[in-house]
């Protein structure tokens, strides 16, 4: 969904036409919004994207500032004409905005509890595994690096994460063309934080996503 996000306020920077723009922040605030009932990954990384689309569209601030006018409005009006539920979302916007609501968030206090498995030889080779046989977590941790890092090895993770970093920078810098060269990096800011939550990069998707848009970039250029 935040991939979907992503493309939907790419356009909303890239467009001209008023009318435009206000679909495509319309599209991109009803995706966020459908992934408090999905996830708070998944809204952290739609809001990421609409700031900082926002923040590259800065230099047309009045334009910007009446397009989110417009939109508050015409959200404050859908609103009142509609009768929701709040009893049937309370708990999945309470895990959403557990940070606002209760000052702390309930994630970031379960990461930090869980356990990192003690270096030994194990870790350092690999010990291969992702799930137990009764499909839970091998390491007992959800962050990515930690599981990377125990069914990878400490050497071939650190070989891994790196390799890929210093790989994917190194591609978007080259890109001669200056917007896809933005895009590219939005798109890769949040990557390597994410994966402190949750094994992000080796679900491939995301990554995948990233290098397609680094490839057709090169192709683009490539056939000017």
């Amino acid at each position: 969904i935040s991939a979907g996000v992503f493309a939907s306020m790419a356009l909303y920077w890239r467009s001209t036409m008023l009318r435009r723009k206000i679909l495509y922040l319309f599209v991109s605030l009803i995706m966020s919004a459908s992934c408090i009932l999905v996830g708070k990954l998944g809204l952290f990384l739609s809001f990421f994207y609409i700031f900082i689309f926002f923040i590259i569209s800065s230099s047309n601030f009045k334009h910007t500032l009446f397009i989110v006018f417009i939109f508050l409005i015409s959200l404050f009006i859908l609103y009142l004409s509609l009768e929701i539920d709040w009893e049937a979302i309370a708990y999945p916007l309470e895990r959403s905005f557990s940070i606002f609501l209760k000052g702390e968030d309930a994630t970031a206090g379960a990461l930090a509890k869980m356990p990192i498995p003690p270096l030994e030889i194990k870790t350092i080779i690999g010990t291969g595994l992702a799930a137990k046989a009764n499909g839970l977590n091998a390491s007992g941790s959800d962050i990515g690096y930690v599981q990377t890092y125990y069914g990878f090895g400490l050497i071939v993770s650190i070989l891994f994460y790196a390799t890929l970093f210093i790989y994917l920078v190194k591609n978007i810098i080259r890109l001669p063309n200056s917007t896809n060269k933005l895009l590219c990096a939005v798109f890769f800011i949040p990557l390597f934080i994410i994966e402190l939550k949750e094994p992000f990069i080796t679900k491939i998707i995301y990554p995948l996503i990233l290098l397609i848009l680094i490839f057709l970039s090169k192709k683009e250029a490539l056939e000017k």
